[in-house]
């Protein structure tokens, strides 16, 4: 299953082969649910952009390159003038300390974020 709202295009897409389960909902909840779609779904968003950005920087770690000059395409990162293309799975492989892999410094291990959000005038800005 695929999640909604562009967070593939938000994070840079979906490596081949990657499912994201999302709990079913018990029936009979009731209209509220529909405020579970925009607070979960605006979180979803907003990690995206978190992981989006930890991929950025490691790959510009990587590539001895400027963070400005990468892109993500298709799970994997592309660097302006250059032949490498880390994928994200290289990227997470990377942050989670696999065996022969550098930790870049500054970055904190795994490729993953949580995000809260937080309507305005209810604890957002």
């Amino acid at each position: 299953m695929r999640p909604a709202g562009g967070v593939g295009d938000e994070s840079g897409g979906f490596p081949a082969g990657l499912d994201l389960a999302w709990p079913a909902a018990r029936p009979g909840f009731g209209g509220f649910a529909g405020r579970r779609a925009v607070t979960a779904g605006n979180a979803v968003h907003l990690a995206a952009q978190a992981v989006r950005e930890k991929a950025l920087q490691t790959a510009a770690l990587l590539l001895d390159v400027p963070q400005l000059s990468l892109d993500i395409r298709d799970g994997s990162v592309f660097a302006t003038g250059k032949n490498l293309s880390p994928s994200l799975r290289d990227i997470a492989d990377t942050l989670a300390g696999a065996l022969g892999n550098k930790f870049p410094a500054g970055l904190g291990p795994s490729l993953e974020a949580a995000a809260l959000f937080a309507r305005l005038g209810q604890g957002g800005e």
